[in-house]
């Protein structure tokens, strides 16, 4: 019986492998970006950004060590509040300039 239930399973799996094999892909978000050669970023651009990046981790991260030190409640949840109005403040950011570069790129309607 136990050899059954295995061979069962094991044709299951097959069949779910095989099924989502046959299923078409979704398009990668990477081959609708622009080519390197149209990108305008340059190693100083980078680093610059890499470096704001890294700037906000370390912030983030320092607040999420000071959040699980605190004892007292109320000065948890105000740094709790501190560290998501960071986040929102980044979400925030990258949506104005993921709406920027969309423009940038848009056909001018005539």
């Amino acid at each position: 019986m136990k050899l059954i239930k295995i061979l069962f399973l094991a044709g299951a799996t097959l069949f779910a492998a095989a099924a989502l094999a046959q299923q078409p892909k979704a398009p990668s978000p990477i081959a609708k970006t622009e080519p390197l050669e149209k990108c305008e970023w340059n190693a100083e651009k980078t680093t610059e950004h890499l470096k704001k990046m890294q700037e906000h981790i370390l912030a983030i991260h320092d607040l999420s060590t000071k959040i699980l030190a605190e004892t007292d409640p109320v000065k948890k949840q105000a740094l709790k509040d501190q560290q998501l109005e960071l986040l929102r403040a980044q979400h925030l950011e990258k949506m104005q300039s993921h709406h920027n570069r969309h423009d940038q790129h848009e056909a001018p309607k005539n």
